[in-house]
């Protein structure tokens, strides 16, 4: 149908609930217009004063920390504003923790730095971790001064790895290394700690920002009554630590090691240790 068929009024009939047949009353519309309605053009931003940038830009510079409001939630991250300016805080530089659920961020309040401030992108990079890991260096700080060689801290396990576990000892963390752990030998610091774990630590060393720790307490010392339970012509049972050519050094209680030499494993000959005895032997 062409568009000069098309009349500026158009007849509708109606169907009457349980009857088939065209009802008689008829109603005239007028047809106004044939095109979608369009949808009304967004409002341009205001432009923002080049003296907000340049304020923008002093606060990255200082150090500045600004409590701002979260406004919403986007992909990545969350917006903010400072002085009328829109700005980003990427998910990744919101917190310290993870954060598992940016929603949960829409209308709290928070201290953050101005990162990033690029006027000709109009880009505003804010950060809440930034400030966080000011007030964690600065706690560490402070508990370095506090303490001393020697102390002895309630800690809890907080990392742990191949070489040693992580304890925070109470605004620092420090570093109990695996030949820290006990006077024995440890073979894996997972099979001694699980993260959460608390235990007693002393302060072992204290280097720049640094913490040694340790669980070698002086008192608990195997060393210090070793010469009286192993005194000379004792008959004692012990475990084969580990091995060399020369012999092979047993285990008489965790921390005290003793050599067994090749000359005294049998009065037999014996050309390696290893010919005889295995590790874990008793």
């Amino acid at each position: 149908r062409s568009d000069q068929a098309i009349n500026n009024t158009a007849v509708f009939g109606s169907l009457i609930k349980g009857d088939f047949n065209m009802s008689t009353e008829e109603k005239e519309l007028e047809v106004t217009s044939t095109e979608a309605p369009k949808k009304p053009a967004r409002k341009p931003r205001k432009p923002v004063d080049p003296a907000v940038w340049e304020e923008l830009k002093a606060m990255q510079e200082s150090g500045e920390v600004l409590t701002v409001k979260i406004n919403a939630a986007v992909n990545a991250g969350v917006i903010s504003y400072v002085k009328g300016v829109r700005g980003f805080i990427p998910a990744s530089l919101l917190s310290i923790a993870y954060v598992e659920d940016l929603n949960e961020w829409v209308d709290k309040s928070i201290e953050v730095k101005v990162i990033t401030v690029e006027p000709e992108e109009k880009r505003l990079v804010l950060s809440g971790k930034a400030v966080e890991q000011d007030k964690a260096a600065e706690a560490r700080a402070a508990k370095i001064d506090a303490v001393n060689v020697g102390d002895i801290y309630d800690g809890k396990v907080e990392r742990i790895t191949s070489f040693g576990a992580f304890v925070n000892i109470g605004g620092a963390d420090g570093l109990l290394h695996i030949s820290e752990m006990s006077w024995g030998r440890v073979e894996n610091p997972r099979k001694v700690f699980n993260v959460g774990d608390k235990t007693k630590v002393l302060i072992k060393d204290i280097k720049d920002d640094k913490i040694a720790l340790s669980l070698k307490f002086e008192d608990q010392n195997p060393w210090l009554n070793a010469a009286d339970k192993y005194s000379v012509g004792s008959v004692v049972k012990g475990k084969v630590a580990r091995m060399a050519d020369f012999g092979a050094f047993v285990e008489l209680e965790p921390g005290v090691d003793a050599l067994l030499h090749v000359s005294q494993i049998s009065r037999e000959h014996v050309d390696k240790p290893s010919d005889v005895l295995k590790v874990g032997q008793e």
